[in-house]
């Protein structure tokens, strides 16, 4: 196990490719620079590697688009490695480099995003939770062993019939009428390196421990004291859009529905306000989290959460279908979804979800995935030297995509998205913080 010299140092056990042929090579010392990404909001990962290539290796090992491509890298001395087998799909950009090298790039993706391009979900799906379905599709479609599938439990039996559909487009349709047993809309999907594929909400996400606390300090890159969690670099990706938010229906929204059976239309309204205030956030239960919509009223008296008509919807329901006698006669084992729940809220929370984005480069980090807490502390940018923190740019995120990046000089670099639902971060001003010597 190497030592570590650097917070950017990275330890490439191996990269190894495998043709369709058989034929194992480990081309890390071929590999000139590789980035590999997950997000909370794909269900697989992929990346990229660039190759310089002194022996024409991609011809000589008959390289034909059903290759694959493992990884093992990490932290040197640190046991957990990040190791992960990927799909080749293309190889783009191939040009020589001088009389004696070529260089190219190497895509790649999960397997599984072939297998879900080759094998459609036809079946009926009878009196199944969400969280059922979805293992159903993974176990049995996507062939995922079990020890790299993490599934939640929802509550609410539904039926489902998948025609023809492919998996993650039958797991993303399942995801929206998933509940968590506090009535949360927020389940997703997704792959990362160091667990596998997780069917979870964000709400259970939002209720885990802190994994690691970065902090913004002004370093030399190329500087050997560079803190392993000192953010090198941070940009805010995204405040608010509220004319989009408006539109989208974030702050409020209405629903017509209409059973086509019994003959019903019902209204269902959405406030944006009362889900906030009985839901949880990042910043966690009773740390003053605040909705980032002010209770500011237009010109008509009404506040953003109850202009209902600035998003509508027209869908049909099965709702109360169960309690119809003309239904039970017929069909008694019917099971509605639970769209009137689920639709509106889990718009409204994405929205908002997405609405504070901070984008961070720190030293890599081979430990961290999506779906974790991290704390951050950014110094306030308003006095040079100043020890304190920003306020609302601190605090509690959770990481919503992750690249792992690999440079051409060795050097290893973690880029995290960070998002969070409220407004106002818990933090405090420390006088632990100093603003970094310059090296």
């Amino acid at each position: 196990m190497a030592n570590r010299t650097s917070a950017l140092d990275i330890e490439v056990r191996s990269i190894n490719l495998t043709t369709s042929d058989g034929i194992i090579q480990d081309i890390k010392f071929s590999i000139n620079q590789f980035k590999i990404s997950e997000a909370l909001l794909l269900p697989i990962a992929y990346g990229e590697a660039w190759v310089l290539d002194g022996i024409n290796l991609i011809d000589k090992m008959g390289a034909k688009g059903f290759d694959h491509i493992s990884f093992a890298f990490g932290n040197p001395g640190q046991p957990k490695v990040a190791t992960k087998t990927f799909r080749v799909y293309d190889i783009r950009d191939r040009a020589r480099a001088s009389n004696s090298a070529q260089t190219y790039r190497l895509l790649f993706c999960s397997e599984e995003l072939y297998l879900a391009s080759q094998y459609p979900v036809v079946k009926s799906f009878k009196g199944q939770t969400a969280s059922q379905i979805v293992k159903d599709i993974c176990v049995n479609t996507l062939k995922i062993p079990q020890d790299k599938l993490e599934i939640e439990d929802s509550v609410g039996q539904i039926n489902y019939m998948a025609t023809y559909m492919r998996p993650f487009e039958a797991i993303q349709k399942i995801c929206r009428h998933a509940l968590t047993a506090s009535s949360h809309p927020s389940f997703l999907f997704y792959e990362t390196l160091l667990s596998g594929f997780k069917f979870k909400s964000i709400e259970t996400l939002f209720k885990q421990d802190t994994v690691a606390e970065y902090v913004y300090k002004q370093t030399r890159i190329d500087s050997l004291a560079i803190d392993p969690y000192g953010i090198i670099s941070y940009s805010v990706k995204k405040n608010f859009d509220t004319l989009s938010d408006t539109q989208s229906g974030k702050y409020a929204s209405n629903m017509l529905t209409f059973d086509p059976i019994r003959g019903v239309i019902e209204l269902i309204k959405f406030d944006l306000q009362e889900f906030f205030d009985k839901t949880v956030h990042v910043q966690g239960q009773g740390s003053g989290s605040k909705s980032k919509m002010p209770l500011i009223q237009n010109r008509k008296g009404d506040t953003a959460n109850k202009t209902l008509e600035s998003h509508s919807r027209f869908v049909p329901t099965t709702l109360k279908q169960p309690q119809s006698e003309y239904v039970k006669a017929r069909q008694p084992d019917i099971l509605p979804f639970q769209t009137e729940k689920t639709d509106l809220a889990r718009n409204s929370f994405f929205q908002n979800f997405n609405d504070h984005r901070v984008h961070i480069t720190v030293p890599g980090n081979a430990t961290l995935e999506s779906g974790m807490i991290v704390n951050i502390k950014i110094l306030s940018p308003e006095i040079q030297g100043s020890t304190s923190v920003d306020e609302k740019l601190s605090g509690r995120y959770i990481i919503c995509t992750l690249s792992h990046t690999m440079t051409q000089t060795r050097k290893f670099f973690t880029e995290l998205s960070l998002v969070r639902d409220d407004a106002m971060s818990s933090a405090t001003p420390s006088t632990e913080i100093s603003f970094g010597d310059l090296f």
